[in-house]
């Protein structure tokens, strides 16, 4: 008489194994996703949050998948590929433009600049709204000439700059004084100390069309 092997697992034994499955899978995302936030000092604060609120989303439609192809062989591949596409759903929410590097940013305005200035002349000014991260950054001003000028090395200044998150208000003052030029420039935002940069008093050998200019490098 034929002896009757081991009872072979239900699909239904199966499911039961999901919540468990999501569980870790969902840890793990939610340790790779912070991991990556803080290892990049230029993460845009979103980026963990949006995540937080994807992955008990995409974990409850793994359940779902398992418990619709309950019954059938297919129920662990279905599993499966919910869990693959979680991942790499929550692997490219890090990435995403929300989580942009700090590549250069600049603030150029286009002057036009008397070799013989006063100070009842007008400042020009240029100013821009930016978001910066937390971190370290590389700050430069400049003046260059256009093809009818030549370049003002001595307009040149920079510094390094420490901010914390936030989006601050970044601006530059080419003020005019008796016979010479300065440039102011500044990046603030409230309840933060302002920070400045200025550059030595300088002069142009002729008349014309310039580029005032200021830089910021994520560091």
């Amino acid at each position: 008489m034929p002896q009757a092997g081991p009872p072979r697992p239900s699909s239904r034994a199966r499911v039961v194994t999901t919540p468990a499955i999501v569980l870790r899978i969902s840890r793990a995302a939610r340790v790779f996703t912070c991991g990556n936030a803080s290892s990049s000092s230029r993460s845009e604060p979103s980026s963990e949050r949006e995540s937080s609120q994807l992955l008990p989303l995409l974990s409850h439609r793994i359940a779902l998948a398992g418990n619709a192809d309950r019954g059938s062989g297919a129920t662990m591949k279905t599993i499966m590929r919910a869990i693959v596409v979680t991942i790499t759903a929550v692997i490219l929410l890090s990435f995403s433009p929300g989580t942009a590097l700090a590549a250069q940013a600049d603030l150029n305005r286009n002057v036009f600049l008397t070799s013989t200035p006063t100070s009842a002349m007008d400042t020009a000014r240029m100013s821009r709204s930016i978001y910066l991260a937390a971190g370290y950054y590389s700050w430069t001003t400049g003046l260059i000439g256009t093809a009818s000028t030549s370049t003002v090395g001595s307009a040149g200044a920079g510094r390094n700059l420490y901010v914390s998150s936030g989006t601050y208000t970044w601006a530059c003052d080419l003020v005019p004084g008796s016979g010479t030029y300065r440039t102011i420039c500044s990046v603030s935002r409230p309840g933060v100390s302002t920070a400045w940069l200025t550059s030595a008093n300088y002069t142009v050998s002729q008349s014309g069309n310039y580029v005032l200019s200021s830089t910021l490098n994520g560091r």
